[in-house]
């Protein structure tokens, strides 16, 4: 059998049918939303699909990059070399947003926040995703969502995080009442640990911390506040002269 060598000419073909091939997939997602929820096939199988179609931008670099290499592997090799360092953070960036997609993914109209950002997903690309709220369209890069952090938010976009600042009682501070605080969190029903309790504690008093939590549902604020005041932490007003330390505690 004949072999076929690569060439431009190949390459070049290649490269259309496989952007012509992506152009129809965005197409199809932009003019149906949620079609490929719409086939009729077993829940499983469209979830392979939706998986697949996240890592398809992937697919389609590593073969046009294969392909390059073949027609030259030298001075094309040297070349894609020369792109790849050049391009770090946005190959970076791509890579990071494998495993946000793949769990976003899992979600069929993912609310998230990242920091003072909440809002619905509404579109996700290569380097980053978007979220809408009532604010507008907001652009977060995945390599900003993985050093951050973020949070799943119930559909609808209920802000359920919540920041106090908190004196331990006299009954918890001959313990260590950073650490007990971090225990009563671990064991509380009403966190939600897609986004891990932040503590940090004020250097000039060692029994008052700032915590920053998400609650599984906004409903959860009063009891939440309330078992805060029972375990002997009660919620006081920041002082401008008693600044909290840089240094954060997260529990693990």
């Amino acid at each position: 059998m004949e072999t076929i060598n690569p060439n431009w000419t190949s390459w070049i073909l290649l490269l259309f049918i496989l952007v012509g091939l992506w152009m129809l997939v965005r197409f199809l997602e932009r003019s149906f939303p949620g079609f490929l929820r719409a086939l009729p096939l077993p829940p499983s199988s469209i979830l392979i699909l939706r998986l697949m179609r996240r890592w398809m931008p992937l697919f389609i670099l590593l073969i046009l990059a294969w392909q390059f290499l073949l027609i030259a592997p030298l001075s094309n090799g040297i070349f894609l070399v020369l792109v790849i360092l050049g391009s770090f953070q946005a190959i970076q960036s791509f890579f990071l947003g494998w495993a946000i997609r793949s769990r976003l993914v899992l979600y069929p109209d993912p609310w998230l926040r990242c920091g003072e950002i909440s809002g619905r997903v509404d579109r996700f690309g290569l380097l980053g995703l978007e979220v809408v709220n009532p604010q507008g369209r907001h652009s977060l890069y995945y390599q900003l969502l993985s050093r951050k952090g973020y949070s799943l938010l119930p559909t609808g976009g209920e802000d359920t995080f919540l920041e106090c600042l908190l004196e331990a009682e006299e009954k918890i501070t001959g313990k260590d009442p950073g650490q007990t605080l971090r225990d009563l969190l671990a064991l509380c029903p009403y966190t939600d640990w897609n986004h891990p309790p932040q503590i940090r504690t004020n250097h000039l008093a060692q029994n008052q911390f700032l915590l920053r939590v998400n609650l599984l549902t906004g409903r959860f604020e009063g009891a939440f506040q309330n078992l805060l005041s029972e375990s002997g932490y009660r919620s006081i007003q920041p002082s401008s002269d008693e600044p909290l330390t840089d240094s954060s505690s997260t529990t693990e």
